[in-house]
């Protein structure tokens, strides 16, 4: 895997560090420093050089002993005609910065040089680090200035080698990664055993359980752009595995906020509904499943076909609700989706989701004319619409009448307005009913 992570590490007997120089482990493109405690194998880490003044330096970072069958150092090659490992010499060191690299029976590394005559505060240099195996490997940082007065190395790093989560090998901890996960869980792993060899049981203590959900969620969305440490990461919104299952949008015309329900008496599980303008409806994400398919990733977005003529509430503190169980509510998400006026939803699990009402939104009509909301399945690329609810918006028939009677003269000289008052307030009686 040749994807670099960024993190900082806090070197240990900072003491005894040089004046003015600082190791920092930060994003290659961007050399910003975030907090992470462990390195999954397979992954590289960029170990930066950092300088808060303009003294001319020389030092390096090596691996000792067995650690370098833990990780290992590697420098960046840079402009062909330039000396070797120009890359690793960022502009700060100065134009005839130099690294070369160090090899001998117990020690393997780097040697930086600033540039004799010209330096700035600022990066200096910049080596990578891969995570071979699990273990703690131990990387030294000499500063040439110092080892005659101080033991080498001046300060060393402890890089926390761990098993990688990514399970399908493709550079992120996502979704599929998820599902292969949830094909273990609960099973018990035995290194030795082909038969039993969990690639789940981070924790290698025998057993794919709770201890590896937390190690798994540390790296959660792991290789996406902006991806953070756990404590920083929002609720995901990956696709899902779909097996044999049918989702569907209905609506029940009993639930609550209905403000006329008479105008909803086809809404019986129907994808074509009548709705009055002003009006609001219960809409429900529904789910069946043929041979009980084993789902445990719902992840749907809702859009509308014309938002002028009509709105759906998608704040995470309002009226939409996730209803899948059995869920891990750690995981739930609500919000817009892809279409900014629509909503999206996800819902994760370890265990198969039941059938049924997955998740709920209220819809409001707001002028006259037909909606379409489709339901998106995120799970395919590109993302398949499931199913479709027609949403037909009329004026509710009080108003229509008064507008009818109001635009006829010939009505109203046959009916008079006592006599049509009356009517009207017998019309509106019968729909309260």
């Amino acid at each position: 895997m040749n994807r670099i992570i960024c993190i900082l590490i806090v070197a240990i007997a900072c003491s005894q560090a040089p004046a003015g120089i600082q190791l920092r482990v930060c994003d290659p493109n961007t050399l910003e420093p975030i907090d992470l405690t462990e390195v999954m194998v397979g992954t590289d880490v960029s170990i930066v050089i950092h300088s808060d003044a303009n003294d001319l330096w020389g030092g390096g970072l090596f691996i000792e002993g067995q650690d370098r069958a833990l990780g290992q150092l590697t420098a960046r090659a840079g402009d062909p005609n330039s000396p070797p490992f120009s890359g690793s010499c960022l502009p700060a060191a100065g134009p005839d910065a130099y690294i070369y690299e160090w090899k001998d029976s117990n020690i393997w590394g780097f040697d930086c040089y600033t540039d004799i005559f010209e330096r700035t505060p600022g990066n200096w240099f910049v080596l990578d680090y891969t995570a071979l195996e699990v273990g703690t490997c131990t990387v030294g940082f000499y500063d040439h200035d110092n080892s005659w007065t101080a033991a080498d190395p001046n300060l060393s790093i402890d890089f926390l080698n761990t098993p990688s989560r990514d399970l399908n090998n493709d550079e992120t901890v996502n979704f599929a990664d998820f599902a292969l996960f949830a094909a273990d869980w609960n099973k018990q792993s035995d290194p030795n055993d082909p038969n039993l060899m969990r690639a789940a049981d981070f924790s290698k203590n025998g057993h794919v359980g709770l201890e590896d959900v937390v190690m798994f969620a540390d790296f959660w969305l792991w290789g996406v752009p902006g991806w953070k440490p756990a404590e920083e990461v929002q609720p995901p919104a990956e696709p899902e595995i779909v097996y044999d299952v049918t989702y569907s949008l209905v609506c029940d015309p009993n639930a609550s906020p209905f403000t006329d329900p008479n105008t909803l008496s086809d809404a019986n599980s129907l994808s074509d509904i009548t709705l009055g303008i002003g009006d609001s409806v219960v809409i429900y994400v529904d789910k069946s499943s043929v041979n009980n398919a084993a789902v445990m990733i719902f992840n749907m977005d809702v859009t509308i076909s014309d938002p002028n003529l009509g709105s759906i509430d998608s704040d995470p503190n309002g009226t939409a609700e996730i209803l899948v169980l059995p869920r891990m509510t750690a995981f739930d998400s609500i919000g817009p989706g892809a279409q900014p006026e629509g909503i999206a939803f996800f819902a994760a699990n370890l265990t198969p989701m039941q059938d049924g009402d997955m998740a709920s939104f209220v819809y409001t009509a707001s002028q006259v004319g037909d909606v379409t909301l489709e339901l998106v399945n995120y799970s395919e690329d590109p993302p398949a619409i499931l199913q479709t609810m027609t949403i037909r918006q009329v004026q509710p028939v009080v108003e229509m009448l008064q507008q009818a009677y109001n635009e006829s003269p010939d009505l109203q000289q046959t009916v008079p307005q006592t006599e049509w008052n009356a009517f009207i307030e017998s019309v509106e009686e019968s729909t309260q009913q």
